[in-house]
């Protein structure tokens, strides 16, 4: 059983090099990973640089000083709940089993971090499978961290009143932090924007759909894209390109980042319906989007047609070969 999960463990960065390979995408050998230096490969892990960052609101302080090294501690945690479920001989099969699964999924973890390319995956999204499966690390360790976490209550009523009332503060304190910085937050650390599909990108997907003469193709933000699949499904294809500009990787939203941090330009999207071979193109920006007006503003100038959906909230631009 423990080999076989072990094995299945080793199998996923197996899968992801032998697809990049077929893909025609770099593929660092394992050989040349391992023989990286060991601080580096360690680097790799999504644990950060342990830190107590500091705005002087002692509150706000400690949650982000937890927030920031949550997979240390927990993994701190699992080590001492380990140490303590091994010194009974009925739970070391457990321990070993997690230890080597623990073990296996770090390594998965490096060699997805070091040596896989993933197609049709943006450059700042190439990382994120292997941050995945360092979260799914953290919550196999859990078990072995609340097995701490139960032997400390357990012996928290032979502790002097003072240290136990520090360490029950301590601990709620802790779990409170967690929980704020699970949500998303606006504060002196960190503000969470929150982008998910909302019913101005629903309601744009369909004035566009409606508005269409012919084949299209639609440069947007993956909130719109996701508006569009959710309508319509997997509608068009033109090759192996989705009308929508999705995936990431794809050449239509590198053409819609074109348009919105370099500018509206014809030319852009020009490229981007010859290279698919779409007569009409559909350029969205929405009002939430930094610098949103200016862009909207220069659009207009560049395109053939242009509405705006729900009072501004979103504008569509219409552009044609001709």
């Amino acid at each position: 059983m423990q080999k076989a999960l072990a094995s299945a463990c080793r199998s996923l960065p197996a899968i992801f090099i032998a697809n990049a390979r077929q893909a025609d995408r770099a593929a660092a050998p394992l050989a040349a990973v391992l023989r990286r230096p060991p601080a580096e490969l360690l680097s790799l892990l999504p644990i950060g640089e342990p830190g107590n960052p500091s705005r002087f609101k002692p509150a706000l302080d400690f949650a982000q000083l937890i927030a920031q090294n949550h997979a240390l501690i927990l993994l701190i945690l699992a080590a001492l709940g380990a140490a303590i479920l091994w010194r009974r001989r009925g739970y070391r099969r457990t321990v070993l089993a997690a230890a080597g699964i623990g073990l296996a999924l770090f390594v998965s973890v490096i060699l997805l971090k070091s040596g896989v390319v993933y197609r049709d995956v943006i450059d700042y999204e190439q990382q994120n499978y292997g941050n995945r499966l360092f979260e799914i690390i953290l919550l196999l360790t859990a078990p072995l961290a609340l097995a701490a976490v139960a032997w400390w209550w357990r012996k928290l009523p032979t502790i002097d009143p003072g240290v136990r009332l520090f360490q029950v503060l301590l601990f709620a304190g802790t779990v409170a932090a967690l929980a704020y910085a699970t949500f998303p937050r606006v504060d002196d650390f960190q503000l969470s924007r929150g982008y998910s599909v909302s019913v101005h990108d629903v309601n744009a997907v369909r004035k566009i759909h409606d508005a269409a003469a012919g084949p299209y193709v639609v440069l947007a933000n993956q909130s719109v894209s996701a508006a569009a699949l959710r309508e319509y499904g997997f509608l068009k294809y033109y090759g192996e390109q989705f009308y929508y500009s999705i995936p990431t990787g794809a050449p239509l939203y590198r053409a819609y980042l074109d348009m919105v941090y370099q500018g509206p330009s014809r030319d852009v999207v020009r490229a981007a319906m010859r290279s698919v071979g779409a007569p009409t193109a559909y350029f969205v920006i929405n009002r939430y989007w930094t610098n949103s007006e200016k862009i909207a503003e220069a659009a207009k100038k560049t395109a053939d047609e242009w509405f705006s959906v729900d009072d501004g909230e979103v504008y569509v631009f219409r552009y044609g070969l001709e």
